[in-house]
């Protein structure tokens, strides 16, 4: 379930392609196919040190530390 749920949220965020539906007893299921063109950008940001440590300096002061704030590391290195 918890794999599921971030599954979801990188589908939701742009990271990823997935295949998703519904079970008969209501269950959802995602999985991930793909990474999309983002997901790549957001990967390739995170791989460079100094980008990464900004966009950690930035969330650490809001105490926010998540994959889903990635827009700001892309901002960062873009």
């Amino acid at each position: 379930m918890e794999l599921a749920y971030h599954v979801k949220l990188l589908s939701q965020a742009g990271l990823i392609d997935v295949k998703h539906w519904q079970t008969g007893d209501g269950n959802e299921v995602w999985l991930p196919k793909t990474l999309t063109w983002q997901g790549h950008e957001f990967l390739d940001a995170a791989r460079n040190d100094t980008t990464w440590n900004k966009a950690k300096g930035q969330s650490k002061a809001k105490a926010v530390l998540s994959l889903l704030n990635y827009s700001r590391l892309r901002w960062i290195a873009f």
